[in-house]
């Protein structure tokens, strides 16, 4: 069986082959993708202050070592980089990567998103 080019998106479901790989996901099927990630509202404490903080969570392979998972932020929509100086990494499960935003929700701060590449 020929390998897909990692951009394909074979089931029309926005998510690139490359990235359904990483996820656990099929590019066959439409509705297994799009569910494996959100961004959430989760309150918490933080340095004694309890508020709500953004939560973001994604299903990932932990046997696809090949591929790495990276949550990004950007102010602009221009200028991305590590999202490591506002969110944190907290423990998640086998099968699922989550972040913690270290400031509470500021709807005016800025975008993230979640970036996959080949290790």
């Amino acid at each position: 069986e020929a390998k897909q080019p990692p951009l394909v998106d074979q089931d029309g479901d926005g998510l690139p082959a490359f990235l359904e790989a990483s996820l656990g996901s099929s590019d066959l099927d439409p509705t297994s993708g799009p569910n494996h990630f959100q961004l959430r509202s989760e309150i918490h404490t933080v340095d004694g202050i309890t508020a709500p903080h953004w939560a973001f969570e994604t299903r990932h392979d932990p046997d696809r070592t090949d591929i790495e998972l990276t949550l990004e932020f950007s102010p602009d929509l221009r200028t991305w980089r590590s999202a490591h100086n506002n969110f944190l990494s907290v423990d998640g499960t086998a099968n699922t990567l989550k972040w913690l935003s270290k400031e509470p929700i500021d709807l005016t701060a800025g975008h993230v998103r979640l970036r996959a590449q080949q290790r």
